[in-house]
């Protein structure tokens, strides 16, 4: 039967003495606190159980350097975080047993002029032992998990409640096993992949070449018609999902981003403020590196949908925008930067035309936008 590490924790309470002497008078402005700190022997126990539904992990070889610790002001929601932090583990000469630094604790509710000592109650939530490259390699099991079995005393688990008082030093029990990242569920933990994200900033800049000059004539339009004008326009996007599933055996779907409207479900990103003249409108994209992000633009254009009416019509990039690290050169063709298109016929250059939208013209074709919607 193998052998692994329980790290056990003993406790002892040590109270300091108060001085007696009148002449020595402890400041007002002194907040009240108490110390907590960890006694940790090493044991090697009996490591596999017949009845238990799964084997402990193995035991590192490397040291124990440091402890994460969480402590609570109470139980349930309401509960206040009073401490979350790393401590440092150390030894005495001659002693086989390690020790955390001592973590002080403001108290709350205290009277200074009462003659009773000052308590609080608190809880400790959370205990992990890592090694100097920040493993944890040690670790107390969640309260009813699976690996919480392998614990025997209550009292030295985890949640447990602790009464300390002012101006006391304490050191209590807690009972860790040697711990694995795979066995994270069998000690109740919930681990969050982290995933590296950056917001990449994509400029668009967009022209109108006109040939019906009345529709855009009249104190209603947005500014005076010429041969070519900036263009007026919305920004929003879908976002490739590789992991959805269809049901059907085959996975993937569009799916928009609802980062880019508001909540009356208005797309935010608009150069309807300036006229869409002399500058790019330019929107943030998700790049989460390391992987490659597939988006599918679409546009609202402010232009008039008959004579004398204005109105928002849709639009979308044929081409896909895909970022990676950054980088959607695919769509910036003359690498400026920014993301340029044309609505209408600025110049004859019928090869480069997808329907009456394309890029700046002289350019080959690649993501014009057309009519409609993705």
């Amino acid at each position: 039967m193998k052998k692994l590490f329980l790290v056990l924790m003993i406790a002892a309470v040590f109270v300091s003495c108060k001085k007696n002497d009148t002449t020595s008078v402890q400041p007002e402005t002194e907040k009240a606190y108490a110390e907590v700190s960890f006694n940790i022997n090493q044991i090697i126990p009996e490591a596999s159980r017949e009845d238990f539904p799964f084997n402990l992990p193995e035991c590192s070889d490397t040291d124990p350097v440091t402890a994460d610790i969480v402590i609570m002001d109470g139980e349930g929601d309401d509960a206040t975080e009073v401490f979350n932090g790393t401590v440092s583990l150390y030894s005495l000469p001659g002693d086989e047993n390690l020790y955390t630094q001592a973590i002080k604790l403001d108290l709350v509710g205290c009277d200074p002029e009462s003659t009773e000592p000052c308590c609080n109650t608190f809880y400790v939530t959370e205990f992990y032992v890592k090694n100097a490259d920040g493993v944890i390699i040690y670790a107390a099991p969640a309260a009813g998990s699976d690996a919480q079995g392998f614990l025997d005393y209550p009292e030295r688990m985890l949640n447990r409640e602790i009464v300390i008082c002012e101006f006391t030093k304490y050191q209590f029990d807690i009972d860790v096993l040697c711990y694995e990242e795979a066995y994270y569920t069998e000690f109740g933990f919930v681990w969050f992949n982290v995933n590296e994200v950056v917001l990449c900033q994509v400029c668009f800049f967009g022209d109108i070449c006109l040939n019906e000059y009345p529709w855009y004539e009249g104190d209603w339009a947005p500014m005076t018609p010429a041969f070519d004008m900036p263009a007026i326009f919305q920004v929003w996007a879908e976002k490739w999902n590789p992991d959805f599933d269809n049901g059907d055996g085959t996975f993937g779907r569009w799916e928009v981003v609802e980062a880019y409207f508001d909540d009356a479900g208005a797309p935010i990103y608009s150069n309807l403020s300036w006229l869409g003249a002399g500058e790019p409108l330019c929107v943030p994209f998700a790049d989460y590196l390391n992987k490659e992000d597939r988006y599918r633009v679409n546009m609202n254009v402010w232009m008039p949908t008959d004579p004398q009416t204005m109105g928002w019509v849709p639009y979308y990039f044929t081409a896909e925008l895909v970022i990676d690290d950054c980088d959607y050169s695919e769509l910036d063709l003359d690498g400026n930067g920014v993301v340029e298109f044309v609505i209408g016929g600025c110049q004859e250059n019928p090869e480069n035309v997808g329907g009456q939208y394309y890029y700046n013209p002289g350019r080959e074709l690649n993501g014009a936008i057309v009519p409609g919607s993705n």
